[in-house]
């Protein structure tokens, strides 16, 4: 009987050595599903803004040429559609961000002796974070679930859309931040080894020292 074996996935992201620094490169999660999905939204959602923006556009204008006290009373209805019109902008701009960052957002992260730098970079820009070595605890791999504590996050709905969140984590004095969103668990075990294999000191483990120093006196 004639088995099929099952070629092993190829990681997706890439490592780049230069010098005394270590770059990892993570682009985004291209899932097609979500990407076919926002772009019909947002066919909708612009027909939407330039329908209802324009109403409102002009009846601005019709006010200021005829600024009729009864046309004021009127203009009660229209607070509705001008809050709606805020959130339906909000959501729209938001859709557009998750689009593109499906798309040609990338993670970048920079290790050296001194900090790890992480930046969420679309079409190139974003702002760094850095974290610097000294604080820096027990880097690993690190599957994210959803709890009871954080159900109600905001930031959980992020990294649904793979904005934010992953399964690499560290310990940075009180609070765990992570990294890695859209990769593997196994493509995670991959990158916290590259990394601990060159900069040993980030898998350092949380010490009675350190945790005097987080808690209050």
């Amino acid at each position: 009987m004639n088995s099929h074996i099952v070629t092993p996935p190829s990681a997706r992201h890439t490592i780049n050595h230069n010098g005394h620094t270590l770059t990892v490169t993570i682009p985004s999660q291209r899932n097609i599903f979500i990407i076919i999905i926002l772009s019909i939204w947002l066919l909708f959602w612009s027909i939407g803004e330039l329908v209802v923006g324009g109403m409102l556009i002009a009846g601005v204008i019709s006010f200021i040429i005829d600024p009729d006290p009864i046309a004021a009373v009127m203009l009660l209805p229209g607070l509705f559609m001008i809050i709606w019109f805020i959130f339906w902008t909000i959501g729209g701009g938001f859709a557009t961000y998750t689009l593109l960052w499906s798309i040609a957002g990338q993670e970048i992260i920079t290790i050296n002796d001194q900090t790890l730098t992480l930046r969420r970079a679309l079409f190139r820009f974003g702002k760094p974070k850095e974290y610097t070595t000294d604080h820096i605890r027990d880097l690993r791999a690190s599957a994210e679930t959803l709890s009871p504590n954080n159900v109600m996050n905001p930031a959980r709905g992020l990294a649904f859309w793979g904005i934010t969140g992953g399964n690499i984590a560290f310990d940075y004095g009180a609070q765990t931040y992570r990294f890695g969103a859209g990769i593997d668990e196994a493509e995670a075990k991959q990158i916290v080894t590259t990394i601990l294999d060159r900069y040993p000191q980030y898998g350092k483990q949380l010490t009675t020292k350190d945790y005097e120093t987080l808690s209050p006196s």
